[in-house]
């Protein structure tokens, strides 16, 4: 369904238009007359401007870590710095084509771009694919059959032991319950001993 625009989006576009119209249709420099490759001027950051994209860099390395909100988009997340910049400067050249500078203002737009597209990659990851707790949920049950061989397991055998994605006692845990509630495992009330060492937190993996 179509949603009806917004009070100035009309104007904002065509303007948009026009500056890539005479973008495109301008003369552009050369190396030399006998080089004919592209020699575009630069386009540089402003100091504060060059503050906001570290300050951003650093945002998405956060976020791309084991469990936080990017790792299921590992691949775009990891260039979304990068794209911040190309869309910075799609946008100071709208807003003044013969810019060489990127403004700290242009960036804070680029950045709430930027953060628009990653949401949506969020979005069309989840409604693709499994969630992250999913797969690594599979990853653990193919290791228990694989990689464990044995009829029971503790909780920090999980972790210890287990897939590189599943290296904490809280995603052992998560994994574990979701294979409970699939009937791929079984809870051992009271826990149990396993090679002599007693385990609170143990499970019985049911076999097929």
């Amino acid at each position: 369904m179509q949603k009806p625009l917004k009070p100035g989006t009309e104007a904002a576009l065509k303007k948009y238009n026009d500056v890539m119209l005479k973008l495109l249709r301008k003369e552009q420099r050369r190396v030399g007359p006998g080089n004919p490759e592209l020699n575009p001027p630069s386009l540089s950051l402003s100091t504060d401007a060059r503050k906001i994209w570290v300050a951003f860099a650093d945002e998405c390395e956060r976020d791309l870590a084991a469990g936080k909100r990017l790792e299921p988009v590992g691949a775009f997340g990891s260039k979304l710095p990068e794209q911040a910049l190309r869309i910075a400067g799609v946008l100071e050249l709208v807003d003044s084509h013969g810019a060489t500078e990127i403004s700290a203002g242009t960036f804070k737009r680029a950045v709430v771009l930027a953060r628009y597209y990653a949401s949506e990659a969020l979005r069309l990851f989840e409604q693709g694919s499994s969630s992250i707790e999913l797969q690594r949920a599979e990853k653990l049950l193919k290791w228990l059959h694989e990689g464990w061989g044995k009829a029971t397991v503790g909780l920090s055998e999980i972790y210890q032991l287990g897939p590189n994605a599943i290296r904490d006692a809280s995603r052992a845990r998560e994994a574990m319950t979701i294979l409970e509630q699939h009937h791929w495992v079984g809870r051992i009330e009271g826990g149990a001993k396993i090679d002599g060492k007693r385990h609170r937190d143990a499970w019985e993996i049911v076999r097929v």
